[in-house]
C-alpha cells in the first residue's frame, strides 16, 4: 500500500504543473489609432473580430461586450478613450479575466499595421504579441490574421501559465468565413 501512495504521490508531483495551467480568460479592450484621426472607425471592428475569433474557440474564454460595460461602469470608466494600464487590470480583475488583449493600429496611405499583445492581469507582463500588417483594402483578413497570430506566438513563447490553445482545421476556416465586399461601404 505505501509502493502505491508513493507513485501516486509522485505522479501528482509530476503532473502538477499541468494542473496549475489556468484556462485563457480574455478581456479584450479597444485598439488605440497611432495613425491618421480619419481611421478611428477601425478600433470597433477590430475589437468584435478579435472577440468573435476568440469566442470560437473551446479553450479560450471571452468576456462580452455587456460585461466590458458592466466592468467599466462599476469602475466609473466610459469605455471611449485611453483606459491607464492599472485601471485596465482592475476591469480585467472585475469581469474575471486573467488575461487583457490590447493593442494599436496604424492606418497610412492604403496601409495597415495591428500590434496586439496579450496581458497577464495579475503581474501586467506581456507575455505574447503578434504584429500583422496588410492592405486597408483587405482590412478583415488583417483582422482576421490577429488572434491566430497570437495563438502561433504563445505556442512559440511556450507559455506555460495557461492551457495551451488548439485550433482545429475548422475552427481555423471559419475565422472570415463571411467575406464582405469593402466597395458596399
Amino acid at each position: 500500500m505505501k509502493k502505491i501512495t508513493r507513485y501516486l504521490a509522485a505522479a501528482l508531483f509530476v503532473s502538477a504543473p499541468l494542473f496549475s495551467q489556468e484556462q485563457l480568460r480574455i478581456l479584450v479592450l479597444k485598439f488605440t489609432n497611432t495613425g491618421t484621426t480619419n481611421s478611428d472607425w477601425i478600433a470597433a471592428g477590430i475589437q468584435d473580430s478579435v472577440l468573435n475569433d476568440f469566442k470560437k474557440l473551446k479553450d479560450v474564454v471571452v468576456t462580452t461586450p455587456d460585461d466590458r460595460r458592466k466592468a467599466f461602469k462599476e469602475l466609473a470608466l466610459q469605455e471611449a478613450g485611453f483606459i491607464p494600464e492599472d485601471q485596465q487590470v482592475k476591469a480585467g480583475m472585475v469581469v474575471g479575466a486573467n488575461v487583457l488583449l490590447t493593442g494599436s493600429y496604424a492606418a497610412v496611405e492604403g496601409k495597415i499595421r495591428v500590434l496586439a499583445r496579450l496581458v497577464k492581469v495579475e503581474t501586467t507582463e506581456t507575455f505574447t504579441s503578434t504584429k500583422v500588417d496588410g492592405n486597408l483594402g483587405d482590412i478583415f483578413d488583417v483582422q482576421d490574421r490577429i488572434v491566430l497570430g497570437l495563438i502561433e506566438s504563445m505556442a512559440a513563447a511556450k507559455e506555460k501559465a495557461f492551457t495551451p490553445v488548439t485550433v482545429s482545421s475548422e475552427e481555423k476556416g471559419s475565422f472570415g468565413k463571411n467575406k464582405v465586399n469593402l466597395a458596399a461601404y
